[in-house]
């Protein structure tokens, strides 16, 4: 199977990396928008192609778009009415109008759409779902779950552009919020706190509180203010057990990627690992391709995906207006 990827930054090498690990599955090229990355992709043995329409030409089976948030649309869109299947990094989008329309694009198109919410593919995660399904802990009551670290050092910055990330309530919480509606289903309402450096910058901190129709509690906080390294936890509590994990005490083989470096030398952005001799992003996209296969039922069906960001949204706009946000159902 033939991979083109859109992005040579962090999340575009990771996918690469993962690639690699794989038979039958070659990266035919990578398309950035900066020229400078043409030397990051052929010092990885990639071909570099100087415009997406070059990319297209070389008729890949897939299209993994690993670019920022804000053109996540504008990729996908091209790609499906290429007649291309597409891999998107997370979030599918930055508004709930462009995930949709996403969405109903590769539906009329008839490929398919896989995002990379790849918290279920985490081992830990994985099982606490598992434990959950199999009613280990009882009714679930109350979760806990954190992810923190530095701020990460985008081109342009663009992660620090409200406009373009939709700050760390979309980029980080995300994984967070997708990983309980994961476990509990439909979200009642929302209610959200955050921070900025500067009044017109991007939040930096946040702090959600979401309540389900089924009544379980989640308190998730995520955060781009730490001075250093990447912590992931959680407790999940129910009436006969409680789950736990921290990142700190599993002592992962990696604490994050350094191919792309800053001036100062400093990772870029952070990329949470596992220790587990398989890195869960491969895991993901061995995943997505098997089901292009007809071999597996997409563990992230795109629905989902854009429920995850419905959430992250309504997240943010409680930070804004310091008000409970109502949500309703998957359909409402």
């Amino acid at each position: 199977m033939k991979i083109a990827i859109v992005g040579a930054g962090t999340m575009g090498n990771v996918h690469a990396q993962a690639y690699s690990q794989m038979d039958e599955v070659s990266v035919i090229g990578v398309f950035d928008t900066d020229p400078l990355k043409r030397t990051v992709a052929e010092a990885n043995g990639h071909a570099f192609f100087h415009s997406f329409e070059e990319l297209l030409a070389a008729q890949p089976d897939v299209v993994d778009v690993c670019v920022p948030t804000d053109v996540h649309k504008k990729y996908v869109l091209q790609a499906a009415r290429a007649k291309k299947h597409i891999i998107c990094e997370k979030p599918i989008a930055r508004t709930l109008e462009d995930a949709i329309e996403m969405k109903n694009v590769c539906d009329e198109e008839g490929v398919s759409l896989y995002i990379g919410q790849v918290v279920r593919f985490f081992p830990e995660y994985a099982a606490a779902k598992a434990s959950v399904v199999r009613e280990r802990i009882g009714n679930p009551g109350t979760s806990r779950l954190k992810r923190c670290g530095s701020y990460p050092n985008g081109h342009d910055d663009w992660y620090g552009n409200d406009a373009r990330s939709g700050s760390v309530f979309l980029d980080v919480c995300i994984h967070d919020i997708d990983f309980m509606c994961w476990l509990y289903g439909d979200v009642e309402r929302v209610y959200a706190k955050g921070f900025k450096n500067t009044p017109d910058g991007a939040y930096v901190h946040g702090s959600i509180s979401l309540r389900f129709t089924s009544g379980a509690i989640a308190q998730i906080e995520g955060s781009w203010a730490y001075p250093s390294g990447f912590l992931t936890e959680f407790d999940i509590a129910g009436t006969s057990g409680i789950l736990e994990f921290s990142s700190e005490q599993t002592k992962p083989l990696q604490t994050m990627f350094k191919e792309t470096l800053s001036k100062e030398g400093q990772p870029r952005v952070q990329v949470p690992s596992s220790p587990t001799n398989e890195s869960p992003y491969a895991i993901e996209l061995r995943h997505f391709l098997d089901c292009l296969r007809g071999d597996a039922q997409p563990i992230v069906p795109t629905d989902e995906a854009i429920y995850a960001l419905r959430i992250a949204l309504a997240a943010r706009k409680s930070a804004e207006t310091n008000e409970v946000i109502e949500i309703g159902g998957h359909n409402e």
